[in-house]
C-alpha cells in the first residue's frame, strides 16, 4: 500500500496540488515528489530495521543511522542554502538513501535452522 500511496503522490502530484491547494501552490509538487521518494525509502529502512532487530543485531542500524545523521549534518547545510525548501527535501532523501544503502550492504541472509 506504502509503494502504491508514493507512486501516486509523484505521479499525480501535480494534480492533487493544483485541486487540494489552488495553484498558488504549484511550487510544492517538486518538494512533495521528493517527501514521496523519502517516504518510499522510510518504509524500506524499517523493514531492514526490524529483521536486523530480529537477528540480534541492532549495532548494525546504530551503524546507519549515525551514518545518515553525519551525511545530513554535511549536506543540510549546503543544500539548504543553495535551494530552500528543496535543498532541504533532497538532503532528506540522500541520507535516507546513504542508511539504506548501508543496510542492505549489511545484509546477510538468516541461516536456516534444521
Amino acid at each position: 500500500a506504502l509503494v502504491a500511496l508514493c507512486l501516486v503522490l509523484i505521479l499525480a502530484s501535480d494534480l492533487l496540488v493544483h485541486h487540494a491547494l489552488g495553484p498558488a501552490w504549484g511550487g510544492t509538487v517538486p518538494v512533495l515528489k521528493i517527501a514521496a521518494i523519502t517516504m518510499l525509502q522510510s518504509g524500506l529502512i524499517s523493514l531492514f530495521v526490524a529483521y536486523h532487530r530480529a537477528l540480534g543485531t541492532p549495532r548494525v542500524v546504530t551503524v546507519a543511522v549515525f551514518a545518515q545523521l553525519a551525511f545530513l549534518a554535511v549536506c543540510a547545510p549546503l543544500l539548504i542554502t543553495s535551494w530552500g525548501v528543496m535543498g532541504a527535501a533532497t538532503s532528506s532523501a540522500l541520507a535516507h538513501a546513504v542508511t539504506l544503502a548501508m543496510l542492505a550492504v549489511l545484509f546477510k541472509p538468516a541461516e536456516r535452522r534444521a
